[in-house]
């Protein structure tokens, strides 16, 4: 009788289509994860200066990317008003530019929930799997071994439970990783939206101070 293992060629073909589609999952998410690294860490435009916002100097567009990137020039503490010199350009620029990168900020951070958003479904798709990988294993795996092995039955029995766990366990290793950088991702995303809110409401308290 021939010895079987827990190679890919002695899985039953929808246990391989399954773990097909899992690795599939993966992919597809190490995607999304890294598309949403770039926008939120890789920031490769100027830095963006208090003064080029009063002057018009910087695009919403930079604004709005500096500020997912978390290169916004917050500052460093309650009493220091001269953060930014209102009296060297017009306000209404500067409200003006801050305005409209708002409306961009939201979207770059849309995108970027959509991502992290398909992510997590993916983590709970995965999680899914893993049980029917499980459940509708158990019976061809045991057939296989019984069947192709010259093991006893109960031998056979711990056998398939011994591979349905490790089987369960790589499924819901992957989940579990999806899901902890997807939760990390959305921190970071909570993050960027609460310093864009300090730094607009610290634009208005220095024009109202001024």
């Amino acid at each position: 009788m021939q010895t079987i293992g827990l190679s890919w060629g002695t899985q039953p073909a929808f246990v391989r289509c399954i773990l097909l589609s899992q690795l599939a999952l993966v992919v597809l998410s190490g995607v999304r994860f890294a598309r949403a690294a770039r926008r939120l860490y890789l920031y490769s435009g100027e830095p963006v200066l208090p003064e080029g916002i009063l002057k018009g100097e910087t695009s919403p567009e930079l604004l709005a990317a500096s500020a997912l990137a978390g290169r916004l020039p917050l500052k460093k503490g309650p009493d220091q008003h001269a953060w930014i010199p209102w009296g060297e350009a017009s306000s209404v620029t500067a409200l003006d530019i801050v305005h409209t990168a708002g409306s961009r900020f939201a979207y770059f951070c849309e995108r970027c929930d959509s991502d992290v958003g398909s992510t997590k479904r993916a983590s709970l798709l995965a999680f899914v799997l893993s049980l029917v990988t499980v459940a509708y294993g158990a019976f061809p795996m045991y057939a296989a071994c019984f069947n192709n092995s010259n093991r006893t039955g109960y031998s056979c029995l711990f056998w398939t439970v011994e591979r349905l766990l490790v089987l369960l366990a790589v499924g819901w290793s992957c989940c579990a990783l999806l899901f902890f950088v997807a939760s990390f991702f959305e921190r970071t995303l909570t993050d960027r939206r609460i310093s864009w809110r300090y730094f607009c409401s610290g634009l208005k308290d220095e024009r109202s101070y001024h």
